[in-house]
Parts: structure tokens; C-alpha cells; sequence
């Protein structure tokens, strides 16, 4: 085929290759010709078959697919479904016409009616009872972040996102209304906190709440960054301080969270951490003054001088200042009155962790939200309302029958998922892409397609995340389809945002290979680590390992891997010496079906961290496995004792210091080191046996006991 270019009076020929190939595809395509689709790409006709993922290459997907890439309104779409309606209208054979239909009527036909149906059909199809619930459903992701973890995209409060728990169901709403709680957290992290100990302890509270005392117990380290799970728990200890507390604390009546107000905060700290005379007066005094309706001049000195006062009783470091002014009463929506602060005036508190040195300041607003002001609340995404939705239709759609089916049940399995990462609550298809990952086949990873989209980037974060966790100790050929489809992925987003940086490089932590495999990286994932240098932070890093079943090796080699970013002695002892560690490995290897597996697989474990740990100093290997004993001793009660033995056995008892005690929340140590105790004494036996001589036994038993008794 050529066609004339030129002017008029010099046209020539060109030949237009392209374009005779198009021609010359559909003219054998023409009727009487098919194109022929391999069976494993056929539509499928089973779910099993759906979650492979192989319909995805079918050519009618592949063609759909392609046109709605380009069709992206309500009106384009209209146009489109009436144009292919007139086009194939042309080529129906005429229902008065008695003669047989041709072979191109009878193809127009069978495509007609599949595309097409009598409107009076569509109520008798089950699946559009859901189609508006799930329209409803679908554009709650449009206007929010990706990469925001708590889905609010426009900062209206004066605070950060946290989340708040609901007092009356058990689930937590993710909102941004909770900025009393955000400070009840600032608060008692600053009474609790001890400088002796370097850690957080209640004890000196008038009558601290178990579940504070348990929370603090928890993250009794200092809290430098914070995280949602951490919230989530803080969130618990508030709700536990309205049902102990009488009915002073004042709440919002849509959220049920904790309205604004001076005094309505000293209720709050006086539900969590008990009254006290300081605590007492304070209220009094700015009871008082609400009730006298203004807050004259000598009054801002008066409640300046009691909140100072309050604050230092209840604070285990007495060095406290308070600074406030330009306060106002104003009534709440609830028609409560309180004591507010103007804008831009805030109640400063400074206060010093260690004498000397290292003061925290921390700004409280009181700021009256009025009803207006408060509007923004109604367009918070109501995570768990939309989860409710869900749920009532994947109920609907727990045994899918047909292709629409598979695809409705597929498409809100991926939505709870997502919902799942929010909520911070274990999600399904992490197990589902180690499966996959497993498989290790390429023909297997068609199957990430259906379980997420990957522009979504929290998706593709976890695939990348989970393959370098499941491969770590395991060196791959850059050529690797996983490894060159995980570098496909990274190279997809801006890593310049630090925000997608730190959720697609998170997986690189866990590999030592990261750079092999991705030699076009130009960060390093050794800046990763700035934000989980907390107890908080170390939980956070802990719990990708143990979200699928990946191996102890390869738990191993990731840790390995994770400790070889950090230079400081002190943060691999926190993250291997910790309870979040100890308890999950137990936890893993106590599944293994023998206790001679169990033991090769702990000790190979511990291999590890004699790796990475000092022999000997304040932070060495031997000090990490004794807090392991006395984490079992605290929180894990039914380990079977030859994981315990394979634990002390890998004690070196000359290289014990008295910095084990750091590992051990300092109100539950002296507990955990006469149990620890009572566990030698009872297994004695069992200790000594061994492969090497008696004489050595017995002398390294009686000096691990004596070391543990001198704790006491």
C-alpha cells in the first residue's frame, strides 16, 4: 500500500508499511476466522483459576483494559457504550427478515447480547444491588494521600494525625479531632519520666491506672518518634480513664473523643493518673473561675501558679515551668463551659528531662472551636463506617459463582486491605504475596496484579518489602524476574519525596543485596533508620518479620542485615535484646513440629546475634540472652523449656554486667529477676546436661544464678 506525497506536480509514492500490516490484520480476522486464545488465558470459570491472574493476558481484558485507560468521565463513557450500540445495530439482521442470518449478522448478534441487555433485565442481576455502594465507597480514596498514614489530607486542628479510640464500639476512628489526647500523651510521658533509669515509670502517680501502668511498662524507653500503633494503644489507656474516672471527663458528641477545655484536660490526667492535693486545688481554682463567668487579670497568675503547682506534683523530675496568658471562657457545642486560650497565645510548659540540660518545651492550645470553625469534621473519611460497607458486601460475595462475581468479591477483598494498612491491623495479601513469592515461578506473578493496584504505593512497597525479607541471606542474578520486577516498581516513583521513599526503600533495611539489585538507587537505606530510634521505632522494625511465615533464616539474615545499618552499639543491643524480638521468635520457632528442629532453629538464631552483638561490654551477647530468659519468665510462660536451655546455653557467664537490667521495664525487673531465679533453681537438671564436662557446667550454672540473685 502507498499513498502520493508531494505537491502537485511532483507527487511520489510512499509505501506505508504500518498500515498495510493494520489492514491486513483485520482482513484475517474478517468472519470465518478467530483469534485463538491459549486456554490458560480464557476468562476463567473458577475462582482458583481468577486468582492466578492469567485472565489479566486474555485479549478481551487486554482490549477493555486499554479503552478505559482512556475513557476517564461519566460522559465519555456514555458516548462510548452508544457508539459501539449504533455500530453493531448496523450489522443485526432484521427480526421481520425470514431469511438466515449471515455469518456477520450472526457474529454481530452474539457480541450484541453480550454486551447488551433489556433494561427491564437489570433488576433481576443480584450484583447491581452493590453497584452504588461500592461508587460510594470507591471515590474515599480520590482526595487523600497515599502516603498519609491516617487519610486526612487538609491539617485543620493544631495538631498531628492520631488516632482516637471510640469509648463506645471497639474499633479506633482515625480522625484528626484528638489533639487532647495527642497532649495527654505528651503530658505523661513527661511526669513518668525517671533520668536515673532513662526510662519511664508511674510509680510515683497518686493511683495510676493498670492499663497506664501497663502502657508504660510497654514503651517505658524514651519515645523519640511516634508511630499509629503506638496511639492506638495510648488511645485504650485514655478510654480505660473514662470508665474509671467519674463523669467530669467532658466528650464531643459525634466523635465521642475529648472536648476542648483547660479543665477538661485535668479531669482527663486526674482519670489516668489519680488525684492528688495540687492536682485538687488546681480544679477547684478554675471550676471557680468558670463559675464566676470571666477571667479577670490577677486570675491568669492565679491559674498560671496552680497548673505549675499540679504539674510538678505529678511530674517524677520537679523542674517544671508553666507560662500562660490571655485566657477566655467560652462555652463548648455541648453547652459546657471552659477555660480556653486565645489564638496564637499557647500554654508553654517547659520542662527538663535531665538536670542541667535537655529541656523539652511543649505548647498546649486551647483554642474555642465553634461550630463553624468545626465544620471540617463532617468531611472526615469515617474509616470504620466505610469498613462496616465492606464488610457487608464481601459477606455477599464470600462464595463467588461467575467472572462479575470474582471480580466484586476480588475488588473489596483489595479495598479491606488497604483499609487493613491504616488500621495498622495485620494485612491478608502480605501472606498471599509470599506465597506467590514462594512459588518463585514467573508465570505465579501475575497473581500481585490481583491483589492491588501498583500505583498504589503502599501495595508495591510491601511487595518490594516482603521480597527482601523472604530472599534475604540469598543472593539473586540482577536478571531475576523478581528482582528486575522489584526494580521496575522502584524506579516508578519519585524516591525525592521523602514520604514514598521511606515506604518503597523500607523492604532495602532487610537485605544486604539491596544495592546489588538495585544499582541505580541514590539513597541509602541506611537513612531509613533516623525515624525508629525509639522503643516504638523498634516494634515498627520488628513487625514486617513476622507478618508471614518467612523462615528463621531468613528472619535471621534480615536482622543481620538491619544491625549492620546501625553504628551504635546501644541500638542493636535495644533491638535484639528487647521483648517485641524475643517474643515473636518464640513464638515462631515454638510452632516447629520437634524440639530438635525447635533447637536448631533458636540456636541458629542466636548465632546470629552473637554475630552482630559485642563478646563483651555493657551491650554484649551474653546480656541479651539472659533478658531473653527473663522476658520468657514475664511474658511468655508456656515456652518449652528446650528453647529456654537452648537460650542459656549460649550465655557466657563472665560476660554478664548489670546492664542487663536496661532491658526490663524497671517496675516489672526485680519480678522478673526472682522468677528468673525460681526458673534455674527448678530446671537445675536440666541445665547441666550438656556435651562438655560436669565441673564446667555446675560452675557456669552457679554463676549465672548467683549474677540473677545479686539483681534481686
Amino acid at each position: 500500500m502507498s499513498l502520493k506525497d508531494g505537491n502537485e506536480s511532483q507527487k511520489i509514492f510512499v509505501y506505508q508499511k504500518v498500515t498495510e500490516e493494520i489492514v491486513c490484520f483485520f482482513k484475517a480476522t474478517a468472519p470465518g476466522s478467530s483469534l485463538k486464545v491459549p486456554k490458560k488465558f480464557l476468562l476463567p470459570t473458577a475462582h482458583e483459576d481468577f486468582l492466578t491472574g492469567n485472565f489479566l493476558f486474555n485479549p478481551r481484558f487486554l482490549i477493555q483494559s486499554y479503552f478505559f485507560e482512556y475513557i476517564d468521565s461519566v460522559e465519555m463513557y456514555e458516548e462510548f457504550v452508544r457508539i459501539v450500540h449504533e455500530i453493531l445495530n448496523d450489522y443485526l439482521p432484521d427480526q421481520n427478515n425470514t431469511k438466515i442470518a449471515t455469518d456477520v449478522e450472526s457474529q454481530a448478534s452474539r457480541v450484541f447480547y453480550s454486551l447488551f441487555i433489556e433494561k427491564s433485565h437489570i433488576l433481576l442481576n443480584a450484583a447491581t444491588e452493590y453497584i452504588d455502594k461500592i461508587h460510594s465507597i470507591r471515590p474515599i480514596w480520590s482526595d487523600r494521600s497515599t502516603f498519609a498514614p491516617f487519610l486526612v489530607k487538609d491539617v485543620q486542628a493544631p495538631c498531628s494525625f492520631i488516632p482516637s479510640y471510640l469509648r463506645s464500639s471497639g474499633y479506633v476512628d482515625m480522625t484528626e479531632d484528638s489533639y487532647i489526647e495527642h497532649t495527654l500523651l505528651d503530658l505523661l510521658f513527661c511526669f513518668t519520666f525517671n533520668h536515673y533509669i532513662n526510662g519511664h515509670n508511674p510509680s510515683h502517680l497518686p493511683s495510676p491506672l493498670s492499663e497506664l501502668k501497663a502502657f508504660l511498662t510497654e514503651y517505658w524507653h524514651p519515645v523519640y518518634t511516634t508511630t499509629g500503633a503506638l496511639h492506638n494503644d495510648w488511645c485504650m489507656v485514655v478510654r480505660a480513664a473514662n470508665n474509671s474516672a467519674s463523669a467530669n471527663i467532658s466528650y464531643t458528641e459525634d466523635k465521642k473523643q475529648i472536648e476542648f477545655g483547660l479543665l477538661n484536660m485535668l479531669y482527663a490526667i486526674e482519670g489516668l493518673a489519680g488525684t492528688n492535693k495540687e492536682l485538687s486545688d488546681a480544679i477547684t481554682w478554675l471550676s471557680s473561675i468558670i463559675k464566676k463567668g470571666q477571667v479577670e487579670e490577677p486570675d491568669q497568675a492565679v491559674i498560671q501558679n496552680v497548673l505549675q503547682n499540679a504539674f510538678k506534683s505529678l511530674s517524677e523530675n520537679k523542674n517544671i515551668k508553666v507560662e500562660c496568658s490571655h485566657l477566655k471562657i467560652e462555652k463548648t457545642e455541648s453547652g459546657r463551659a471552659d477555660i480556653f486560650t486565645e489564638c496564637s497565645t499557647p500554654i508553654v510548659i517547659t520542662y527538663s528531662e535531665y538536670p542541667f540540660h535537655s529541656y523539652r518545651e511543649l505548647e498546649i492550645e486551647m483554642p474555642f472551636i465553634t461550630s463553624a470553625s468545626s465544620a471540617n469534621r463532617d468531611k472526615n473519611f469515617h474509616v470504620m463506617q466505610n469498613k462496616q460497607e465492606l464488610e457487608k458486601i464481601q459477606k455477599a460475595y464470600s462464595a463467588p459463582e461467575n467472572y462479575n462475581e470474582y471480580i466484586i468479591s476480588q475488588y473489596i477483598e483489595n479495598e479491606m486491605d488497604r483499609l487493613a494498612r491504616i488500621l495498622g491491623t495485620e494485612c491478608v495479601h502480605i501472606r498471599r504475596i509470599h506465597s506467590i513469592l514462594l512459588n518463585g515461578s514467573y508465570e505465579a506473578m501475575k497473581g500481585l496484579l490481583v491483589y492491588g493496584s501498583l500505583r498504589d504505593i503502599q501495595y508495591t512497597s510491601k511487595i518490594i518489602e516482603v521480597f527482601l525479607i523472604h530472599t534475604s541471606g540469598k543472593t539473586f542474578a540482577i536478571t531475576d524476574h523478581m528482582v528486575q520486577f522489584t526494580s521496575r516498581l522502584i524506579s516508578s516513583v519519585k524516591l525525592d519525596d521523602k514520604r514514598v521513599r521511606q515506604a518503597i526503600m523500607n523492604g532495602c533495611i532487610y537485605n544486604e543485596n539491596y544495592l546489588y539489585y538495585y544499582n541505580n538507587l541514590e539513597y541509602d537505606a541506611e537513612d531509613l533508620l533516623e525515624a525508629y530510634k525509639s522503643a516504638a521505632g523498634i516494634r515498627a522494625l520488628i513487625r514486617p518479620l513476622f507478618l508471614f511465615d518467612s523462615s528463621v533464616s531468613s528472619i535471621a539474615h534480615s536482622c543481620a542485615s538491619l544491625c549492620s545499618l546501625m553504628h551504635c552499639s546501644v541500638e542493636r543491643y535495644a533491638f535484639f535484646g528487647g521483648a517485641h524480638l524475643c517474643e515473636n521468635m518464640i513464638k515462631r520457632v515454638s510452632k516447629i513440629a520437634t524440639e530438635e528442629d525447635m533447637v536448631n532453629e533458636i540456636t541458629s538464631f542466636l548465632c546470629t546475634v552473637k554475630r552482630c552483638a559485642p563478646v563483651s561490654d555493657d551491650y554484649c551477647a551474653a546480656n541479651i540472652f539472659l533478658g531473653w530468659i527473663m522476658h520468657i519468665v514475664l511474658r511468655c510462660e508456656q515456652t518449652p523449656l528446650v528453647i529456654a536451655k537452648a537460650i542459656y546455653d549460649c550465655i557466657d557467664a563472665s560476660s554478664l554486667t548489670e546492664r542487663v537490667k536496661i532491658l526490663i521495664s524497671p517496675t516489672c525487673f526485680e519480678s522478673a529477676a526472682k522468677s528468673t531465679c525460681s526458673l534455674l533453681e527448678d530446671n537445675k537438671e536440666e541445665l547441666l546436661t550438656g556435651s562438655d564436662d560436669i565441673s564446667t557446667r555446675k560452675n557456669k550454672y552457679f554463676c549465672i544464678l548467683k549474677f540473677v540473685q545479686s539483681l534481686c
